[in-house]
């Protein structure tokens, strides 16, 4: 159980993978949809990539969930008016005592 600031609701985006010429992709066009309550997005990192053509940026955040979450590597992450992707599995964390046992991972969006 998260704290009582933890209240952003989130939505969570789940692709069905497809394989087209020997290529695993996601169809984010059948996409499903379900919301997660309890939630606590914070600040991390943003980082900024220059090449002769472009800038690039990426910016990650921790996000922070209820246990038990069903919440997996692939998946896009709404938050607000932005979608992230979930970048590696989702981790539980169990506290000792039980209050403040959560799930855990890190979503990232890119830009330019």
């Amino acid at each position: 159980m998260l704290s009582s600031f933890c209240n952003t609701t989130i939505t969570v985006l789940r692709a069905p993978t497809v394989t087209a010429r020997g290529h695993e992709s996601r169809d984010w066009t059948r996409a499903e949809a379900h919301e997660i309550e309890g939630c606590s997005v914070q600040r991390d990192a943003s980082r900024r990539a220059m090449t002769d053509r472009a800038t690039h940026a990426e910016t990650t955040r921790p996000l922070y969930a209820p246990p038990g979450s069903d919440i997996k590597n692939g998946d896009r992450i709404i938050v607000g008016s932005v979608t992230y992707e979930v970048m590696g599995d989702p981790t539980e964390w169990e506290s000792p005592t039980g209050a403040l046992d959560h799930l855990q991972c890190d979503i990232a969006v890119w830009s330019g």
